[in-house]
């Protein structure tokens, strides 16, 4: 379906974005790398993303704690950290390395949106709309962070935000099927029915063009509650 659960950015890079990079040398060549040099950081972080890119999170845990640990500023262990954590579940412990990321790299869109996720999932909505707000700050293009903006607004029951943002998030980026999805969605729920068939059908055509029956199927039937719903009123 049609986002129907919040996105989580798994982004494990900062500035740069990217993943924590597949390292070429061994598991052991890191644990001997420890033996010689104990207080050696990076090498508790790189063991980490080993385990970690063999989706053992368990066993990267320790290490990536390990590594801050040892530099309490280290951006990246705190982002890795986090990640491990918010596999596990454990979603309070990601948030708060997360916070720690933000004290170095205030300006990390990324970390925000990935932050807001985590207080989502928490409960705790009204935060997480506040980090989404600031990862759209830092980066006003950036539909995935517009998408769970909305999703966030529409959780808090601020529904004509919500379509504000819809609206915005169109604007910024006309193929972000899933902003037109939900702008549809919160056009039923306030009885604007002739605006929300227009974005349906919308959305009909692109799903039917680019061969995606699933989602075409979807819309289809939301298509026609609706127009059902339009003529119980008439």
């Amino acid at each position: 379906k049609v986002l129907m659960v919040l996105a989580v950015a798994v982004v494990l890079g900062l500035a740069s974005r990217q993943q924590c990079m597949v390292w070429r040398d061994t598991e052991s060549l890191f644990l001997h790398t420890l033996q010689v040099n104990p207080a050696s950081y990076r090498a508790e972080n790189a063991l980490g993303c080993v385990y970690q890119d063999r989706n053992n999170p368990t066993a990267a845990v320790p290490r990536f704690e390990a590594a801050v640990a040892i530099n309490p500023d280290y951006a990246q262990g705190h982002y890795n950290l986090a990640m491990s954590y918010s596999a596990l579940g454990n979603y309070s412990g990601a948030a708060t390395h997360l916070q720690k990321v933000l004290q170095l790299q205030p300006e990390s869109a990324p970390v925000r949106n990935y932050l807001g996720a985590m207080l989502f999932q928490l409960g705790e909505t009204e935060a997480a709309v506040e980090q989404f707000e600031k990862a759209i700050d830092v980066d006003p293009d950036w539909t995935e962070a517009w998408n769970n903006l909305i999703l966030t607004l529409i959780q808090c029951g601020r529904n004509a935000e919500a379509l504000r943002g819809c609206d915005q998030a169109i604007d910024r980026d006309p193929l972000n099927v899933q902003a037109r999805f939900q702008r549809a969605e919160l056009l039923v729920r306030l009885e604007r029915e002739e605006e929300a068939t227009r974005e349906f059908l919308l959305l009909l055509n692109y799903f039917t063009q680019h061969g995606d029956q699933s989602n075409a199927r979807e819309v289809r039937t939301r298509l026609e509650a609706l127009q059902s719903n339009t003529q119980a009123k008439d």
